[in-house]
């Protein structure tokens, strides 16, 4: 949902992390990797601001999301 902010653990698969390079969005630029176990979207969860990263499974994948709000209640 666009509007929040999550932490996202990934459980099983992989993503990538890119950050858009152009006004566009037409070029991407490939950050990270991001593996079993890691968790992604700390920074937006303590701050409350959306992020400027794109995180995108590259093969089926299992995650688990905590939003900001379940955190702070």
């Amino acid at each position: 949902v666009f509007g929040c902010v999550w932490f996202v653990l990934l459980l099983n698969g992989s993503m990538i992390v890119s950050q858009k390079m152009d006004p566009e969005g037409l070029t991407e630029a490939h950050m990270y990797s991001v593996d079993p176990g890691d968790i992604v979207g700390g920074l937006a969860v303590l701050t409350g601001e959306l992020g400027f990263l794109t995180f995108r499974a590259d093969r089926p994948s299992v995650i688990s999301i905590l939003s900001r709000n379940t955190v702070y209640e």
